[in-house]
């Protein structure tokens, strides 16, 4: 009866922790910025924070399933970076 009572409402919880983390880091960033941190600098501290955090997870389980890097690969990703 628990078990099928969890499989149920598990969205419904994950949903509210969610909720409840984004406000956790609501109150941390409004506390940073009335500090004085400069909202650029937050971003890129934001951004290298997750780069740290997904590089170990991204390269221990799509290392397998990654294609080869070849020159006409490498180049396709060039150009599309400079299209936008």
């Amino acid at each position: 009866m628990a078990s099928t009572f969890m499989e149920k409402y598990k969205p419904h919880l994950m949903m509210f922790l969610t909720q409840i983390g984004y406000a956790i880091v609501y109150f941390f960033t409004e506390a940073a910025f009335s500090r004085g941190l400069n909202p650029h600098i937050y971003v890129a501290y934001r951004y290298c924070l997750a780069a740290c955090l997904m590089f170990p997870f991204a390269y221990v389980l799509e290392r397998k399933s990654r294609p080869e890097l070849t020159f006409r690969l490498f180049l396709e990703f060039f150009l599309l970076s400079l299209i936008g």
